[in-house]
């Protein structure tokens, strides 16, 4: 589907329309040939020209972004790992300046500090961008519509997150072992309710299913590790900076500030993490 989509491969039936604007950019699974003695820029140029970004960021600025120094740029691509050779790749579409974007299966390919940077980079991604990946905590992050591929080859459109779509698909199956539909399972709560009113024992509880996390909760639920093991890194950082005895009074204050109230935030940041996971447990019993 997504070949099709790219207009790398046509379609069995019916016909995809392009808009004479519309820019793909395609992060694929494809290796492609990067010669080890080109450099990094050399390599840009070979893929997008002289280029910039629409937004204004330069290949430099693109790739501090995505945690390389301005310097790779005069690297050879030799001297880079596999992990770094596909950021390159990535910065490298991105140069090109794409308003729809499609991404196969990136979290195969970074560490969570490189999908936190591609996290932040879609945020401001002002077209669609179309993703295929197995991991839920990703798809939470940037994903409100889904196409669910079903074994009977039926495709599912569903408007929410996969969180969304888990919740709701475990209330189908709920509902179905009891042989009530969504309709059914209404009236007859409204049903039980009056007959509980009217019972002479007095008004029984109506057991009801646990509440559930709204989107902004699930969202902050899947940002949280991340947030958290950013402090715990920051905190490490500051430490070894007070410690080294390497800076003058003002620098000390100035880190030895922003220790405590990382701290303070890493605290918080865990009792938010234990609450929400909590919660999220009870939603599913």
């Amino acid at each position: 589907l997504l070949d099709i989509i790219a207009n790398r491969r046509n379609p069995d039936h019916g016909r995809v329309e392009y808009g004479e604007t519309l820019r793909i950019g395609y992060f694929d699974q494809m290796a492609r040939h990067m010669p080890e003695e080109m450099r990094v820029e050399e390599f840009f140029k070979r893929e997008v020209g002289n280029h910039v970004m629409g937004s204004g960021l330069s290949p430099a600025e693109l790739l501090e972004a995505f945690l390389f120094h301005p310097s790779v740029l005069y690297r050879p691509l030799g001297k880079l790992s596999g992990g770094e050779k596909r950021r390159i790749l990535l910065v490298s579409i991105l140069l090109s300046a794409p308003n729809f974007l499609i991404l196969d299966e990136p979290t195969n390919d970074f560490d969570i500090a490189t999908l936190t940077a591609l996290e932040a980079y879609l945020d401001g991604f002002p077209g669609p961008v179309v993703t295929v990946s197995h991991d839920r905590w990703f798809l939470d992050r940037i994903a409100s519509h889904l196409f669910l591929f079903r074994p009977d080859g039926q495709i599912q459109d569903y408007i929410g997150s996969a969180s969304d779509y888990l919740v709701d698909r475990k209330d189908a199956d709920w509902l179905a072992e009891q042989g009530l539909s969504s309709q059914e399972s209404d009236s007859s709560k409204a049903g039980q309710g009056e007959a509980n009113n009217s019972s002479s024992g007095g008004i029984q509880p109506v057991q009801e299913r646990p509440q559930r996390m709204g989107n902004k909760e699930r969202k902050e639920l899947a940002d949280l590790p991340g947030r958290i093991e950013n402090l715990e890194k920051e905190i490490e950082e500051l430490e070894t900076k007070l410690s080294s005895g390497e800076a003058n009074q003002e620098k000390l204050a100035a880190w030895g500030e922003r220790h405590v109230k990382a701290n303070q935030e890493l605290e918080r940041s865990m009792e938010r993490w234990v609450e929400l996971e909590e919660l999220a447990k009870a939603q599913k019993l």
